[in-house]
């Protein structure tokens, strides 16, 4: 899958602003191969990988989604990013429902 079919999906399903937050939300799910893969994958399907799915500190993109109803598709992929890079910032997240102030 390309970056444009990605920025695509952000810009016209997801809202995103086309020039800053499309490209910033493209950038953080591409850091890492493996999420970004599978990423890809659930664009191609909108199902959540079941078995062999990238798991970050006990969590998938699934668990994320399903935990967390405001995060699915990039939003839970890139949650996985942010328990990789920043796992105490993601757990404070977690600790406090998913809400973010």
């Amino acid at each position: 899958m390309t970056d444009q079919e990605i920025l695509d999906y952000l810009i016209k399903e997801k809202r995103c602003e086309s020039k800053v937050v499309a490209p910033m939300m493209l950038a953080k799910v591409s850091k890492y191969e493996g999420i970004r893969r599978e990423f890809e994958e659930w664009l191609a399907k909108r199902q959540y990988r079941k078995d062999g799915a990238m798991e970050v500190d006990g969590w998938t993109a699934e668990r994320v989604a399903k935990e967390a109803p405001n995060l699915d598709g990039i939003g839970a992929f890139n949650f996985l990013v942010t328990l990789r890079d920043e796992p105490e910032v993601a757990k404070e997240i977690i600790a406090k429902g998913f809400a973010i102030e």
